[in-house]
């Protein structure tokens, strides 16, 4: 896996999360391991950084008082404010936008709130970071961010939430690409789960036929996504996944069209 080299940078030595070989940092499709920080350690953590960072400060209190399944989140995000990627598309939350606000700024101010009023949302930018390097974590937090007022698409991003580790395998995975095209991809990827055209049985349902996909190696995983806007029947649809799987162990070396399959129960041989 490629990793970049990063501008040294101030941190809470024993609070930290980020992954680090050196003086590199992993970049791409990543996976970190769970957080183990306690409360105590993570609303110091919250001190440290208000002390920093004048965004905690002003919601500082707010955020000290969250559902402590969340602080872990908010160091997260502040530490993501500290990351100086030396590469082209480097990105700074703290920079102020147009509107006169930053991102990093929103975020810390939207937190509090979202997370007493669409908590999922706080968890799909967990699963976001936990999932992706630096750079697509902030790029795909901006892009999603407005998910947090968005509590009439719950269900569709609770379900989505599973999904962001194999689309961040998906979009991220190669080298530098000297723009944002993979961290596009990555944020859409997960933006368009999360959509009223999408069928909410069939999302849920996806995660089923992906773990099902990780463990077995008999076939190259195809197109399956656009199955969950199509109107063919769930009972249909898990009867020919059924059918599949008692196949599947002659379909060795094949690249199959699963959706089409899943839809309509083409002939694989």
């Amino acid at each position: 896996m490629s990793i970049f080299k990063k501008a040294a940078i101030e941190y809470n030595p024993n609070l930290t999360r980020r992954i680090f070989t050196g003086d590199f940092a992993i970049m791409g499709h990543i996976k970190r391991k769970p957080d183990t920080r306690t409360i105590s350690q993570l609303q110091e953590n919250i001190d440290y950084f208000a002390n920093k960072y004048s965004e905690v400060a002003k919601f500082k209190d707010e955020l000290k008082a969250m559902n402590p399944k969340y602080l872990g989140l908010v160091s997260d995000i502040c530490e993501l404010a500290g990351d100086y990627e030396l590469i082209n598309t480097a990105i700074d939350i703290k920079k102020v936008a147009s509107n006169g606000k930053s991102l990093f700024e929103f975020l810390m101010e939207k937190l509090p709130q979202a997370s007493k009023e669409n908590p999922v949302s706080l968890e799909l930018s967990q699963a976001v970071i936990d999932n992706a390097d630096s750079t697509a974590s902030k790029y795909a937090l901006g892009y999603l961010s407005p998910l947090y007022d968005c509590k009439q698409g719950a269900e569709h991003i609770k379900a989505t939430i599973p999904l962001v580790d194999k689309i961040a395998e998906a979009t991220l995975s190669g080298g530098y690409t000297m723009d944002y095209s993979k961290e596009n991809k990555f944020a859409k990827g997960i933006l368009s789960f999360i959509s009223p055209s999408v069928k909410l049985e069939k999302l849920k349902y996806l995660s089923e036929i992906i773990e099902y996909t990780n463990n077995t190696n008999s076939f190259s995983f195809i197109g399956a996504f656009p199955f969950i806007t199509n109107e063919t029947p769930m009972t249909k649809i898990k009867e020919n996944m059924e059918i599949f799987k008692k196949i599947d162990k002659n379909m060795a070396g094949k690249e199959i069209n699963l959706t089409e399959f899943l839809e309509k129960n083409v002939n694989l041989i």
